[in-house]
């Protein structure tokens, strides 16, 4: 028999044990005592009885021979047996008695202890080994658990190979504008800012060697759209500024025709970034010295050249001027921009003059860069005929997949014209956790 007891203090769990051992030796002690006491009083008793049948077996054959004497020697016989058998088992008991009387007196247990319990050294519980095994175990299950929740919730498209499976070319990943895109030109180096003078005529700015960068703030009017990214960087060494060069190369692969290539930027839903990206394709193209003009067709809530905020440094620094809706402005940085119609005029009437506006500007320019409103909106399918091609902007991870395969099944008109699209605000760093091959992350990754 093994005894053990755990407790967490060593010495105690000792003691206990060492406890048990010699009260289970003792039980068995008084087990084996009590047992020899019944034993010697039943046999006590048995003795007394046999004791009597042989004296009353005795006293038989006795009569038995007074009175027939040698007349029956078989009865006599059988009789003297019997009290010879009686004798000899009264005998036997009594000296059986004898020796369970002596036992009784010294008692022997059925065990004894073989290794005392010592005090242990190491704990017997928690197993190091099987804390760790369980540890791995249940970190597997519990990280296979999220990997298929984040299965089950990825919705989004991630990856060149997502949107390919849309049968839609893919145009490059735009990574998030960052801090130092933000920063003020004065902090960052950066030359040639969009300036316009009191009376609404270029102010050519100082220029210095390659790279010429220019920066375009756009604010927004009260009650107006919510954009995260509201700054034009094209131009410069930012990641978002060759991530734009890139797509506008890619772009300019695709036959221009007769006029002005007429590109419309938009996504599923405000918030996508096409704003952004349709004031940065256009100036990025300025630099490239082609003859430019944006135009703000997002009527519901215009932001792409809502207020143009000066901001370099010079005497004027601080001035700003806020282009009249409709009418068409010459910016320094030599980006034309047209700002949506007053809120004044109907839908109906905004959208036909900017077909009109689109129609009478392509002979002026090489590209015109029209700010979609979003593609689902129906004054969107009204410009649609104007466009030479659409540039969708999805946001990575963002804009469902299904949302965008429902859309594209039901408006043959916008799948023709559809050029390509990009992924916005895109994690770079993350890209290889999605599956996008290193030299895809390369390519993209470098602009």
């Amino acid at each position: 028999v093994e005894i053990g007891y755990r407790s967490h203090d060593p010495a105690l769990a000792t003691g206990i044990a060492n406890a048990y051992a010699e009260a289970y030796l003792a039980d068995g002690l008084r087990t084996n005592l009590a047992a020899s006491d019944r034993t010697a009083a039943w046999m006590e008793a048995r003795i007394d009885e046999i004791r009597q049948a042989a004296f009353d077996a005795s006293r038989e054959a006795e009569r038995f021979r007074a009175r027939f004497g040698a007349t029956d020697q078989q009865g006599l016989r059988e009789r003297e047996q019997r009290v010879d058998a009686l004798n000899d088992l009264f005998q036997a008991l009594e000296e059986r008695y004898q020796e369970q009387l002596l036992a009784g007196s010294f008692p022997v247990a059925n065990g004894r202890v073989l290794t005392a319990a010592l005090i242990p050294e190491d704990p017997s519980r928690p197993s190091a080994l099987l804390l760790l095994v369980a540890g791995l175990a249940f970190g597997a299950l519990v990280g296979l658990g999220i990997a298929v929740l984040r299965e089950l919730r990825e919705v989004g498209l991630r990856t060149a190979g997502d949107v390919g499976t849309l049968g839609v070319a893919f145009m490059g990943y735009l990574p998030a504008i960052g801090r130092r895109d933000r920063l003020p030109a004065s902090q960052r180096g950066d030359t040639a800012p969009l300036v316009l003078d009191s009376a609404d005529q270029v102010v050519a700015p100082p220029r210095r060697s390659p790279p010429v960068v220019s920066r375009l703030t756009l604010g927004l009017p009260a009650g107006g759209a919510e954009f995260s990214d509201s700054t034009i960087v094209a131009g410069g060494d930012t990641a978002y500024g060759k991530a734009v060069r890139s797509i506008l190369w890619s772009l300019s692969l695709e036959p221009a025709g007769d006029g002005a290539r007429v590109l419309g930027v938009g996504g599923l839903t405000r918030g996508e970034g096409a704003t952004t990206l349709a004031a940065n394709l256009a100036q990025q193209a300025v630099e490239n010295g082609g003859r430019t003009l944006l135009i703000e067709a997002d009527l519901g809530r215009p932001g792409a050249s809502t207020v143009l905020r000066r901001n370099h440094r010079g005497k004027d620094d601080g001035a700003r001027e806020v282009p009249s809706p409709g009418i068409t402005q010459r910016l320094a940085s030599g980006l034309s921009v047209l700002p949506a119609q007053g809120a004044d005029a109907s839908v109906s009437i905004r959208v036909r003059e900017i077909r009109s506006a689109v129609q009478n500007a392509s002979p002026d320019y090489d590209l015109i860069v029209v700010d979609m409103p979003p593609l689902t909106h129906p004054d969107a399918v009204s410009l649609v005929s104007s466009l030479d091609g659409i540039l969708l902007v999805a946001g990575w991870g963002r804009t469902p997949r299904r949302s965008i395969e429902a859309f594209l099944a039901r408006n043959a008109a916008f799948r023709k014209r559809l050029i390509g699209a990009v992924l916005n605000r895109t994690r770079m760093r993350k890209l290889s956790l999605y599956g996008a091959p290193p030299e895809e992350i390369a390519a993209f990754g470098e602009g």
